[in-house]
């Protein structure tokens, strides 16, 4: 008898032991506290990175570069842009040459091969709620001439003006592709078809399409003035 009250005594000592145990704090549960290992970005996605952070170093420097060629800048209107045109005409600075049958357009006289020779850029301005915002030009590649070689003459010219590139761009076309950014002017160097094409945007008023590695000449410009 006293072995079964011994026994039973135990078995209810091991009972409430358990009961204890189990209102006792719940486990926590176990975290991982790793960092998941970042995939690394390829070259062009890290050269778009780059290329907005260096467009937004530069317009946090608020710092204005208006000038564009010939003395036109950023923000004329178009009865300005006409009035100054007309002007450089004067200066020989542009000259006009026909477009069509009753159509005449102005084109700048861009000094290339060291500035002894000016061959015809051909201008065409964008306005964006009336301003000045764009202005895409293009030289024809002479006959002589790779638009390869004939590029690396506008660059070389463009590095005396603007200095270095900021950025070298994947090859465009067989050709380089370069970008300039100097405070809220962006202009990029490339070629298309059988021409030089150089684009001169406003970076307060548009942002420049990301960069492929396409041959289309379709540009995509998207107007940040409509946020």
């Amino acid at each position: 008898m006293l072995k079964i009250a011994k026994n039973a005594a135990n078995l209810l000592l091991a009972c409430g032991l358990l009961f204890t145990a189990c209102k006792g704090e719940k486990p926590k549960p176990i975290i991982n506290t790793d960092k998941p290992t970042p995939i690394p970005l390829s070259p062009e996605e890290q050269l778009k990175v780059d290329i907005s952070n260096k467009i937004q170093s530069e317009l946090g420097t608020a710092k204005k570069f208006n000038n564009i060629l010939a003395g036109f800048e950023f923000g004329m209107n178009v009865k300005v842009v006409e009035r100054h045109a007309e002007k450089m005409l004067g200066k020989k600075v542009l000259r006009k040459v026909k477009k069509g049958k009753n159509k005449l357009e102005y084109v700048y006289q861009l000094p290339v091969a060291d500035k002894k020779a000016k061959v015809d850029a051909y201008i065409d301005a964008e306005y964006i709620q009336g301003g000045l915002s764009k202005m895409n030009c293009y030289t024809q590649v002479p006959s002589n001439s790779s638009s390869n070689e004939y590029l690396k003459q506008i660059a070389n010219l463009f590095t005396e003006w603007y200095g270095a590139p900021a950025f070298k761009l994947p090859a465009y076309n067989s050709c380089e592709r370069l970008v300039w950014i100097t405070g809220n002017k962006h202009i990029e160097l490339r070629c298309e078809l059988n021409a030089i094409h150089f684009d001169y945007t406003d970076l307060t008023v548009i942002t420049p399409p990301s960069f492929d590695g396409g041959n289309s000449n379709q540009v995509d410009i998207k107007d940040v003035s409509k946020k």
